[in-house]
Order: C-alpha cells, then sequence, then structure tokens
C-alpha cells in the first residue's frame, strides 16, 4: 500500500476502522462476490427467460415448443395457464398445480443441470431457466475492479418516509417495469454538493441501482447496485462504493434488471466497485 493511500484511509475511515481492516475486508467481500456468482444456479446459469401465454406453454428445445431452449432434452413438460390457474405436467412429475403469485416461485423444478421455475414482474406472469452447464458459467473467469479507494466510503443520512412509497424503474427488458417498496433516501454530499438516492427495502437493511458517469466508461453502462446496512439510531448509513457490483443483466439477456431512476443518475464518476470488461 502506498503511503500516502494509507494516511488517506486511516485519516477517513470512521469508528475505530484501520486502514489494514479495511482494505482486508473488501478483498474478502470481493471473494464472496466472485464465490456466489460461480455457484451453481447462480446468475451466470440463466439461459431462458419466457412469459406464460394462456393455453399449453411446453418446455424443451425440440421445434414445437413455445418454450424453446437451446439446449437439454427435447421435453421437459408443460405449464397450462388460464389466467388465474398455473398447472405443470411432465412424465417425470406428473400433473400438479403451482402457485403463480409469488415474485419468485419457492418451488424449482429441475432435470439433470437444467432447472427452472416462475416468476412475477409488473404483472406478468414469466419462467426462469437456469442451466449449471451454460456457456456462460464455464467461460467465465472472474470479475474485475477499480483500485480500492476509501475516499469512496462515504458518511450519508437515511431521511425516512412517513410511509414506504412505491418505486417503479424501468426494466431492461422493454414494457417492463420493476416495481418495489421504498422506506426513504439516503442523503450525502460530494464535493459541496447535495445528493439524494432513492432505497428499496433489502432484508433489515436496503439496495439501491444507481448509476454516474464511470457507466461504459470502466463500469457497466446500465448502472450497478449497491446494498447499505441498516440506519443507526441517529439516521447514519455508510455508502461504500467500494462495494458497488454489476447487476446479473450484464453478462445474460434473461435477467429482469431495473435501471436507475432519474433521482439515482448521479453526475459524477465513481471510479470504485466492480468494473465491466465484458466477462
Amino acid at each position: 500500500m502506498k503511503p500516502w493511500l494509507a494516511l488517506l484511509a486511516l485519516m477517513i475511515l470512521s469508528g475505530g476502522v484501520q486502514a489494514d481492516d479495511y482494505f482486508t475486508s473488501i478483498e474478502q467481500w470481493r471473494a464472496r462476490r466472485l464465490e456466489r456468482l460461480r455457484q451453481p444456479n447462480g446468475w451466470l446459469t440463466l439461459v431462458g427467460l419466457f412469459w406464460m401465454e394462456k393455453g399449453e406453454n411446453r418446455l424443451g428445445s425440440a421445434a414445437d415448443c413455445s418454450f424453446r431452449l437451446t439446449a437439454g432434452p427435447a421435453y421437459l413438460g408443460s405449464y397450462h395457464w388460464d389466467g388465474i390457474r398455473l398447472g405443470w405436467k411432465s412424465e417425470a412429475t406428473g400433473e400438479k398445480i403451482c402457485d403463480p403469485d409469488e415474485p419468485e416461485a419457492a418451488t424449482i423444478l429441475q432435470s439433470g443441470s437444467i432447472s427452472w421455475y416462475t416468476i412475477r414482474r409488473d404483472g406478468r406472469l414469466g419462467l426462469r431457466v437456469k442451466d449449471n452447464d451454460s456457456p456462460v458459467r464455464r467461460a467465465f473467469k472472474g470479475l474485475d475492479f477499480f483500485t480500492i479507494d476509501p475516499a469512496w466510503r462515504v458518511q450519508a443520512h437515511f431521511k425516512p418516509y412517513d410511509r414506504p412509497r412505491e418505486m417503479r424503474a424501468e426494466s431492461v427488458i422493454s414494457g417492463l417495469e420493476e416495481v418495489s417498496q421504498s422506506p426513504g433516501e439516503i442523503e450525502f454530499s460530494h464535493q459541496g454538493k447535495s445528493y439524494s438516492l432513492q432505497v428499496s427495502q433489502e432484508g433489515e437493511g436496503y439496495s439501491l441501482m444507481f448509476g454516474d458517469r464511470s457507466n461504459g466508461h470502466g463500469s457497466y453502462g446500465g448502472g450497478r447496485f449497491l446494498d447499505i446496512e441498516k440506519a443507526d439510531a441517529r439516521g447514519g448509513v455508510v455508502l461504500d462504493f467500494n462495494k458497488a457490483y454489476n447487476p446479473p443483466c450484464c453478462w445474460t439477456p434473461y435477467a429482469t434488471c431495473p435501471l436507475p431512476t432519474p433521482q439515482n443518475r448521479l453526475d459524477f464518476e465513481i471510479p470504485a466497485g466492480e468494473q465491466f470488461g465484458g466477462h
């Protein structure tokens, strides 16, 4: 570590966190991020996204399948959808009724390396298909990151709404919107200017999709995600842009990623976090 960078880190980090500890924590975060991506059924395995039509929807690689895969068995089975009830039928499982109202169905069906389950997006019922042996997962070589810079660990303040507000963001899928509940906004300053980013609830903390001027110039053009721990009793939070990461749509056209809302598009460059080199 360069002496000036170590000194900068010690000046910026708060709460008694030492510079070496901080750099180690970011390296550990990167390792966990890479491990999650590479795991079976991770985002690198996504090979299909189909939208249910009323009537029979056959899944497989055969030419007459409405949900046609590029590889795998000719026929995996079929869904029947009447707009309210959803049924699945195959030789392996027989007939069963599915729950079509879950945002991410808990029931996952599988055949060999291929698995699939239903999703709900903006009132539409879809089918997500994954393959542990996907070409993208086999060819994946790793992740690139900007140099760790403690200056991008920003002290901020969470401003809650009186009640959660609906947040609608355009999706990378044309004609689709991603809908979530926002508990409030996170306010921070950069070079004397104030900014406010709207967040969605994520477990005990928050998540946001943001854009900045590095998009398409070192980072992914569609923006990046950032997870944030729950605010303290005074509303204090930390925006650690060294932990910014790419959405799954940077690897696959079958993800339904949100795009940053106008409010969450920053007018400056953030050369921190995950880069995108087209892996």
